[in-house]
């Protein structure tokens, strides 16, 4: 059952809210957050606009608590249009993958909790159960969110989840594993999972504060196919990010485990796309030259950034200035000639990027492989 708390306020100025400074406290935050991690995590909605000032109250207090509680407290940012100065794109979310128009997203966030329009924001709903409409100024947000993330964090719970995967070259796989511990009825229970940016340094109405963890792409709602203790279900998904609109270094991936019927929230999980080590061999993100094999050496023999443990092709050696079908002879001597041509225009008929050939088919280094290679390929060849 939803709390619905509502607060009427005024429109003043933000007075930042305080982070704990007494030290039996911050030992108590920490033990708290200790305690908690194979608990119960708590996922706040954060439903705000920039321009609107009672939002500065309660998503800068939420930003503050985040700080405070970074293992166990997660948020979801949703920014209405209305409130969304031009210069940011924040209101214009991809629901699935795809253009979802001014507050597609926010309303079909919103929908889940039972609300068919909102006219007011913010809006702090906590882990799915707990609704707080409005906020006051000072310190009132901090004192009223405190108690209820404690409250809820650490509780049990019968869900983990996991997330990993692997980011190279702004290409995103990324897999997501549901496991339960005791045998659950998860009738109505989904998966959703979001892409969000997070850090983005925004002018709030009172100064330039950070917008946390702003949802940009609303990937998948799965429904849950298990209930038997120890079972588990991984969800995965492959898509490319654009580096032009987001800055990909503050990628999360987040996914919540929700009731659809109550919208309360079961678990939630977070991970920055650059901390994936999805081989496990201690090397995370783009600093892995093999991340689909464990290879903690990183060796890369031929320098060519892809380590030796998945690099089948030896750019050093062989696969060299445009000897595209990898043939020597026994003294170690490549001829480019006739035969490298016919395997130059396989690959290109063919359209196989997966060949060691292919890695050096850019004959003339424009960024393609096409009919111009050729050319410059034959040119290379009637030289000697």
């Amino acid at each position: 059952m939803k709390k619905l708390n509502l607060i009427f306020f005024a429109c003043l100025s933000y007075s930042q809210t305080l982070n704990p400074s007494d030290i039996s406290l911050n030992n108590l935050v920490s033990v708290v957050e200790s305690a908690s991690r194979n608990g119960q995590r708590v996922l706040v909605d954060d439903f705000t606009g920039l321009d609107c000032p009672p939002c500065n109250w309660a998503s800068l207090t939420v930003l503050d608590m985040l700080d405070q509680f970074p293992e166990t407290l997660i948020s979801l940012q949703w920014h209405l249009s209305a409130f969304t100065p031009e210069q940011y794109d924040f209101n214009n979310c991809l629901l699935y993958g795809l253009p979802a128009g001014p507050d597609g997203a926010f309303v079909a966030r919103a929908n889940l909790y039972g609300w068919d329009d909102i006219n007011s924001i913010p809006i702090e709903v906590f882990n799915g159960t707990e609704v707080l409409v409005g906020a006051d100024p000072g310190d009132w947000a901090y004192t009223t969110y405190t108690p209820i993330y404690y409250e809820q964090v650490g509780s049990y719970s019968p869900y983990e989840i996991e997330i990993n995967g692997i980011f190279n070259n702004l290409s995103l796989h990324y897999e997501v594993t549901v496991s339960l511990d005791s045998t659950f009825d998860t009738q109505n229970h989904y998966l959703y999972t979001f892409l969000v940016e997070d850090n983005i340094l925004s002018l709030w109405q009172s100064g330039a504060y950070n917008a946390r963890n702003v949802v940009r792409d609303w990937v998948s709602t799965l429904a849950l196919d298990i209930n038997e203790s120890g079972e588990n279900q991984i969800f995965s998904e492959n898509t490319i990010l654009d580096s032009t609109l987001w800055n990909t270094d503050n990628i999360k991936i987040i996914s919540v485990i929700q009731d659809a019927s109550t919208s309360q929230v079961f678990q939630a999980q977070q991970k920055n796309i650059n901390e994936f080590d999805y081989d496990q061999d201690g090397i995370i993100g783009n600093e892995d030259n093999c991340p689909g094999t464990p290879n903690p050496g990183q060796e890369d023999s031929d320098n060519d950034h892809l380590g030796d443990a998945c690099d089948i092709c030896d750019n050093a050696n062989i696969w060299v200035n445009s000897n595209i079908n990898g043939e020597i002879d026994t003294n170690q001597v490549y001829t480019v000639d006739i035969y490298d041509l016919l395997t130059l225009s396989d690959i290109i008929s063919s359209g196989n990027s997966e060949t060691c050939g292919y890695q050096i088919s850019d004959v003339n280094s424009d960024g393609t492989t096409n009919l111009l290679d050729i050319f410059q390929l034959i040119a290379l060849i009637m030289q000697g």
